[in-house]
């Protein structure tokens, strides 16, 4: 009996009987104390918990032993329980969003944004694990060596900084990396820098927004890609000259394969979106800002959880859908009376599962910003920065240093070292 695939496949509220749900529990407990699970072990551990008697005795154990799917027939039985579990899981999913749709006092973007969620939970259980032998797992793994052979370049997505993608030989397929800064770093514009140099690159790049508006996200656009302060222009005090350069900015920025969404809060609307969005554009890097902000439905959980569970269901997706996710996340300001200290791994240890749950680790972080303001300078226009790639949990690790000129919401890359020349921007980019 393939008792180990069973486990994997099916939980004990599969089953709708109270009976066979029992036997499944105790098959459940027998395995978990490291016994072998058979007819003698489950009657032990239901004579223990007391339960043999109410269910019919021995007899009825072992004739419902006795009726028990031949080793052939398990995967058929398997997909039809819980495909009648699914079913009726369904139905009360769809029967108490029916009784909350009648309910006024709720926002109907919030109860469809629960219900999709609600549905992705029973998707994600419908669709299982793939299972591949090693002589495909090999073909994978040289066939992106070959693809790689010769180039010199990076085999993810890259994101406009050599150093950055060297180290990183791009934003990989399927990984979850995380781009953490205390506040006033500067992290929502390097994400957005490296968001717009993808997709001049030719990546489809589609972006969540908690934190800004789709308005401020493409004010920020415009400002870095035409080098303009972006305080004049938040003032109106731009001249001919410069709005003129503005248009020129936009239009080139139109016709790159980006999209904002401005609109999506909850963890399960976001994950359908990206689902629905992929399905019909070509989406090739998911960024997200920022991790902190988005909601779930759990109910009972401390946010430390919440958050552990979030970049959980993030880190799935990327592998569904095979595309790096790029995440924000913000680590807690410090005094403003002290220096702020290089943050480590640790910084990440109290927020969840962040650290066990990203492939990559990246930090923005400035040593002058704080020195400069402790010295008592205030509204810095532009400081030194290090990129700290902390975690990669297939690559090395290192720092790559930058400036960020604030005024434009731009990041240079300063370091000396420039093992590769990053691709030449598209014909059509440049025309526009």
């Amino acid at each position: 009996m393939q008792v180990e695939y069973i486990f994997g496949e099916l939980q004990a509220d599969d089953l709708y009987s109270p009976k066979y749900r029992a036997v499944f529990e105790a098959a459940l407990a027998v395995r978990a104390a490291g016994a072998e699970v058979n007819v003698l072990t489950i009657r032990a551990e239901l004579e223990r918990t007391e339960r043999l008697k109410n269910l019919g005795g021995m007899d009825w154990l072992l004739e419902v032993n006795g009726s028990i799917a031949s080793e052939w027939q398990v995967d058929a039985a398997v997909a039809y329980v819980r495909d009648m579990a699914l079913l009726r899981k369904g139905y009360t999913v769809i029967g108490k969003a029916q009784s909350d749709f009648l309910v006024t006092g709720h926002r109907a973007e919030e109860l469809i944004a629960d219900l999709q969620g609600e549905l992705a939970v029973l998707q994600g259980r419908k669709s299982g694990g793939v299972t591949l032998p090693a002589a495909e797992v090999m073909m994978q793994a040289v066939d992106r060596l070959e693809a790689q052979h010769g180039k010199g370049t990076s085999c993810g997505v890259e994101v406009g900084y050599s150093a950055l993608d060297y180290m990183l030989s791009g934003l990989q397929k399927g990984e979850l990396i995380l781009l953490a800064a205390r506040p006033s770093m500067g992290k929502t514009s390097l994400m957005m820098n490296m968001a717009v140099n993808a997709a001049k690159r030719g990546a489809g790049v589609y972006v969540f927004s908690i934190e800004m508006t789709a308005r401020e996200i493409g004010h920020r656009m415009i400002f870095t890609e035409a080098t303009i302060d972006g305080n004049l222009g938040r003032h109106g005090e731009l001249d001919s000259q410069q709005m003129a350069e503005v248009g020129r900015a936009a239009s080139r920025l139109s016709a790159l394969p980006l999209w904002v969404n401005d609109r999506s809060r909850k963890l399960y609307d976001i994950i359908s979106v990206a689902k629905r969005e992929a399905s019909v554009n070509k989406i090739d890097l998911i960024c997200l800002d920022y991790i902190q902000l988005v909601r779930t439905n759990l109910q009972g959980k401390s946010r430390n959880d919440e958050v552990g569970f979030i970049t959980g269901e993030l880190k799935a997706l990327a592998k569904e859908l095979n595309v790096p996710m790029l995440a924000l996340s913000q680590l807690s300001r410090v005094n403003e009376t002290a220096a702020a200290p290089r943050p480590t791994l640790n910084a990440l240890r109290d927020s969840g599962s962040l650290e066990q749950d990203a492939d990559v680790v990246v930090f923005l972080h400035s040593d002058e910003y704080y020195s400069r303001f402790l010295s008592g300078e205030k509204d810095l226009p532009e400081w030194k920065a290090d990129v700290i790639v902390a975690k990669q949990r297939n690559g090395p690790t290192g720092t790559v240093k930058m400036e960020y000129k604030r005024q434009y919401t731009r990041f240079y890359e300063v370091d000396t070292r420039q093992p590769a020349a990053p691709p030449a921007v598209p014909d059509w980019y440049v025309n526009n």
